[in-house]
């Protein structure tokens, strides 16, 4: 009789499981891979087990087997409340070495830096490329818990917080060796500057009022770079110099050696605008978990293999 409730316990469990709609089934029942199920659910389910197992076999005055039954079925419907969370993840999908799509599979340094931090911390990752230029709109628009991709982090944002900072990059300005002959002379006077749409220096060079200077927005580091090294036939805005971070400028000049670059200093780096880190929304309850991972792995043997893997140097 015990064998045959808990029999039908598990088949109005699957019932239950495959009937729902797929907006309600939020969280992972760790164990069944694959099967979903949601709070609601698992109060449904705690329900059915009270009900099969809340009289026993015998007479209907001696329960005490039955109660017996629901308390050995109670633990197995508990587990059903210990769900992985699942952090929403969006890439930057074009900027190695820190995140880019490639051949439909998200890699890079910090792709695979936020792997290792959610083996740590049991969290379930959903990665999808997000547009450079979009990052603060899928924030704001909930689509997304955290962005990555080369962010330079920014302490003094009113509208969204940032993870610890690990990793120092430097803004750089790169250009065509042959036109930079002697870099002691370097100037961004009469120039026409290329850069990532919405990158935050660009309000740097606008408030400096540089002689002459234009500003060229893009919409991807291929189109960017491509501007500069006159391989994007179909850019019209020609451009002398890109700024951009200087752990992207290493990965692109070692691929194309025509190319060098010089470091930028900040007239104000205090809020640590010089850092790669993970950017989310205001308050956001992810930041305190990210804070927790990055502090256990930077430094750890594990970041330095990384480091090394995506040929990234320290700062």
């Amino acid at each position: 009789m015990k064998v045959g409730r808990i029999g039908l316990f598990f088949l109005c469990f699957f019932a239950i499981n495959a009937f729902a709609s797929e907006g309600d089934k939020t969280e992972k029942w760790e164990g069944f891979k694959g099967i979903t199920i949601t709070e609601k659910q698992i109060g449904m389910m705690k329900g059915i087990a009270n009900f099969l197992f809340s009289y026993g076999e015998g007479s209907e005055n001696s329960p005490s087997e039955g109660i017996d039954g629901a308390q050995k079925i109670a633990p197995l419907a508990a587990t059903l409340t210990k769900s992985k969370k699942i952090l929403r993840v969006g890439i930057v999908s074009d900027n190695l070495p820190f995140s880019a799509i490639r051949n439909e599979m998200p890699v890079g340094f910090e792709v695979d830096l936020l792997r290792l931090l959610s083996e740590e911390e049991g969290i379930d990752l959903e990665i999808s490329p997000i547009d450079v230029t979009k990052i603060d709109e899928n924030i704001r628009e909930n689509r997304i818990d955290i962005a990555l991709g080369g962010i330079l982090r920014n302490g003094s944002d009113p509208l969204f917080d940032y993870s610890d900072g690990y990793l120092k990059s430097d803004v750089v300005a790169v250009f065509l060796k042959k036109s930079q002959k002697n870099s002691q002379k370097f100037s961004l006077k009469e120039k026409s500057i290329g850069l990532i749409e919405g990158f935050f220096f660009e309000q740097h060079i606008r408030q400096a009022n540089i002689q002459n200077t234009k500003i060229v927005a893009f919409k991807s580091n291929g189109e960017l770079f491509g501007s500069l090294l006159k391989t994007n036939k179909n850019s019209s805005q020609p451009i002398d110099i890109l700024l951009t971070n200087s752990h992207t400028a290493c990965d692109w000049i070692a691929k194309y050696p025509e190319l060098d670059f010089l470091s930028l200093k900040l007239a104000n780096d205090s809020d640590n605008r010089n850092e790669i880190a993970v950017q989310m929304k205001k308050n956001s309850p992810w930041l305190s978990t990210i804070n927790r991972g990055i502090k256990d792995l930077v430094g750890s043997s594990k970041f330095s293999e990384l480091m090394r893997r995506w040929s990234i140097e320290k700062i």
